[in-house]
């Protein structure tokens, strides 16, 4: 854990300190306070695989991410900060929201806010990438900041922020539940869910292409390889198998149909680029070859047309005796 103090700096330069170490360690801005020879800070700041977490204790300040501090310091970044103490407000283009110990609330670095603490503050951050909540977790750019009152999913992440925040050194802790909590709050606690149904529809819509694989699957639902990976695990499955599977339920759903299509035209229709590889893969899954299952499917038809031949012919026998 990595600690910045103002307490040595002379009180006339505290505040160009702190923007200066926001600038580096955390976010540009600019800061001001009523009481500048006041003003005093500490951050606690640890870096863990997937997130930043910081924690700020200061005197009454001001905060403010403007355009010119965006275009000037970039950083896509979503924090999922939490009041530990104090109250405040954030100030933003869709308007004003008041903040009380224990809210937390979700904000993009890209956009600008004015964040205010009227008192002395204790503040938790949670850094997360920009590409992860947007392109991993399938959640939609933020608009504008998103508060929630002291709910228990804010609770979670606050305690296990604070956990990882006082690890010992040597190697990193995991930071999955961490990560989970955070996912939860933004996308709701069941994320998944919708992630894999995402999915499952996707690949409905891409088994007639041939190269529609896992990768191409990733980037149709807008997630990283990895995450899709592990939302098929929390389902109990894989992408890969998932395509699998689809393609193959789709060809014998064809082929039981009975209808006038050849083995080589269902491969085909169902993204196997290859008849012997799809006549393999079918046999592994329903333990008969393609040709059986269509065979099967056709005798019933073969029958009826026969059954019919015989009527008609028995129709016409009668009608002219």
């Amino acid at each position: 854990m990595h600690i910045t103090t103002t307490e040595h700096v002379e009180a006339k330069h505290r505040i160009e300190f702190w923007e200066s170490w926001n600038q580096s360690s955390l976010v540009g801005l600019h800061c001001s306070t009523p009481k500048p020879d006041a003003f005093n800070a500490i951050s606690m700041q640890q870096s863990l695989p997937g997130s930043v977490i910081t924690r700020i204790q200061a005197a009454r300040h001001i905060i403010d991410r403007n355009a010119q501090s965006i275009s000037a310091v970039p950083k896509h970044s979503v924090f999922v900060s939490t009041l530990l103490r104090g109250s405040a407000f954030i100030y933003h283009a869709e308007g004003m929201q008041m903040l009380r110990p224990g809210d937390a609330f979700v904000y993009s670095t890209m956009h600008p806010y004015l964040l205010g603490f009227d008192r002395d503050v204790d503040l938790l951050i949670v850094d997360l990438d920009a590409s992860t909540v947007h392109d991993e977790w399938g959640r939609a750019p933020l608009a504008a900041p998103e508060v929630t009152a002291r709910s228990g999913q804010a609770g979670l992440i606050t305690d296990e922020a604070l956990r990882l925040l006082d690890a010992p050194e040597g190697d990193p802790p995991s930071t999955d539940r961490l990560a989970d909590y955070c996912r939860g709050l933004l996308i709701g606690e069941r994320g998944s869910d919708v992630l894999y149904s995402r999915a499952v529809a996707a690949i409905d819509s891409g088994l007639p292409h041939p190269d529609f694989d896992v990768p191409a699957l990733a980037r149709a639902v807008h997630l990283s390889e990895r995450h899709l990976r592990r939302v098929f695990a929390e389902h109990g499955g894989s992408p890969g198998a998932a395509i699998l599977g689809a393609r193959l339920d789709r060809a014998r759903a064809l082929l039981a149909e009975g209808a006038r299509r050849t083995v080589s035209d269902v491969a085909a229709a169902c993204g196997f680029g290859s008849p012997s590889v799809f006549a393999r893969a079918f046999r592994a899954r329903y333990g008969a070859s393609p040709s059986e299952l269509r065979g099967a499917a056709r005798q019933p038809e073969a029958s009826a047309a026969r059954s019919g031949r015989t009527g008609e012919g028995a129709q016409t026998g009668w009608a002219s005796g």
